[in-house]
């Protein structure tokens, strides 16, 4: 027996080869992060898709680096202590 899959599975696999991340997909579909990672645990990307990927994963952490800088000199510069 063939099991039952979403009927937006088509539409997300076409997203994910495209190189849209879990999160793009799930905010564009509502498709959760954990049920793409079933569907697409063994999906073999196609070297357009990987590279894709890979600046935005590079992009992100450029930016989260930068917003770190920030947001430690402005707590270095008012004096204020840091609570963890």
């Amino acid at each position: 027996m063939m099991p039952v899959l979403r009927n937006d599975y088509k539409k997300a696999l076409k997203m994910r080869l495209e190189g849209k991340s879990y999160g793009e997909i799930k905010s564009f579909l509502g498709v959760p992060k954990s049920t793409q990672s079933v569907w697409f645990k063994n999906l073999s990307l196609p070297t357009k898709a990987k590279s894709i990927l890979v600046k935005k994963q590079a992009n992100s952490v450029k930016f989260f680096s930068l917003f770190n800088l920030i947001r430690n000199s402005a707590y270095s510069s008012s004096g204020e202590e840091r609570v963890f």
